[in-house]
């Protein structure tokens, strides 16, 4: 499942501050008790939280992660340029297929 739009972050706010159980929030999102526990323990505690804080926590994790980082992958670079002679039969072989 996608992660909480910011939408989504400020309707937990307002519910928060209106006093509902994140069973019930949860239910109105239409996700999991726990995906919505998770959001409200990143910003400290449901006292604390704001969909702003949350949205500029998420975008910092995102940025940090190993999936959005461009990598200096050098090995990539090693085995196109010289390929194992077994690579070399497999891509052949999938040529094959494809004709």
């Amino acid at each position: 499942m996608p992660p909480l739009t910011r939408e989504q972050r400020y309707l937990i706010e307002c519910d928060l501050r209106s006093g509902f159980l994140t069973a019930v929030i949860a239910q109105r999102l239409q996700r999991s008790k726990r995906t919505i526990e998770r959001e409200i323990a990143r910003c400290g505690a449901s006292a604390r939280y704001t969909a702003e804080r949350a949205t500029v926590h998420r975008q910092r994790c995102a940025a940090k992660s190993a999936a959005n980082t461009i990598r200096d992958d050098r090995r990539c670079d090693k085995l196109n340029a010289n390929p194992p002679k077994w690579l070399k039969s497999v891509a052949a072989a999938r040529v094959f297929q494809k004709i």
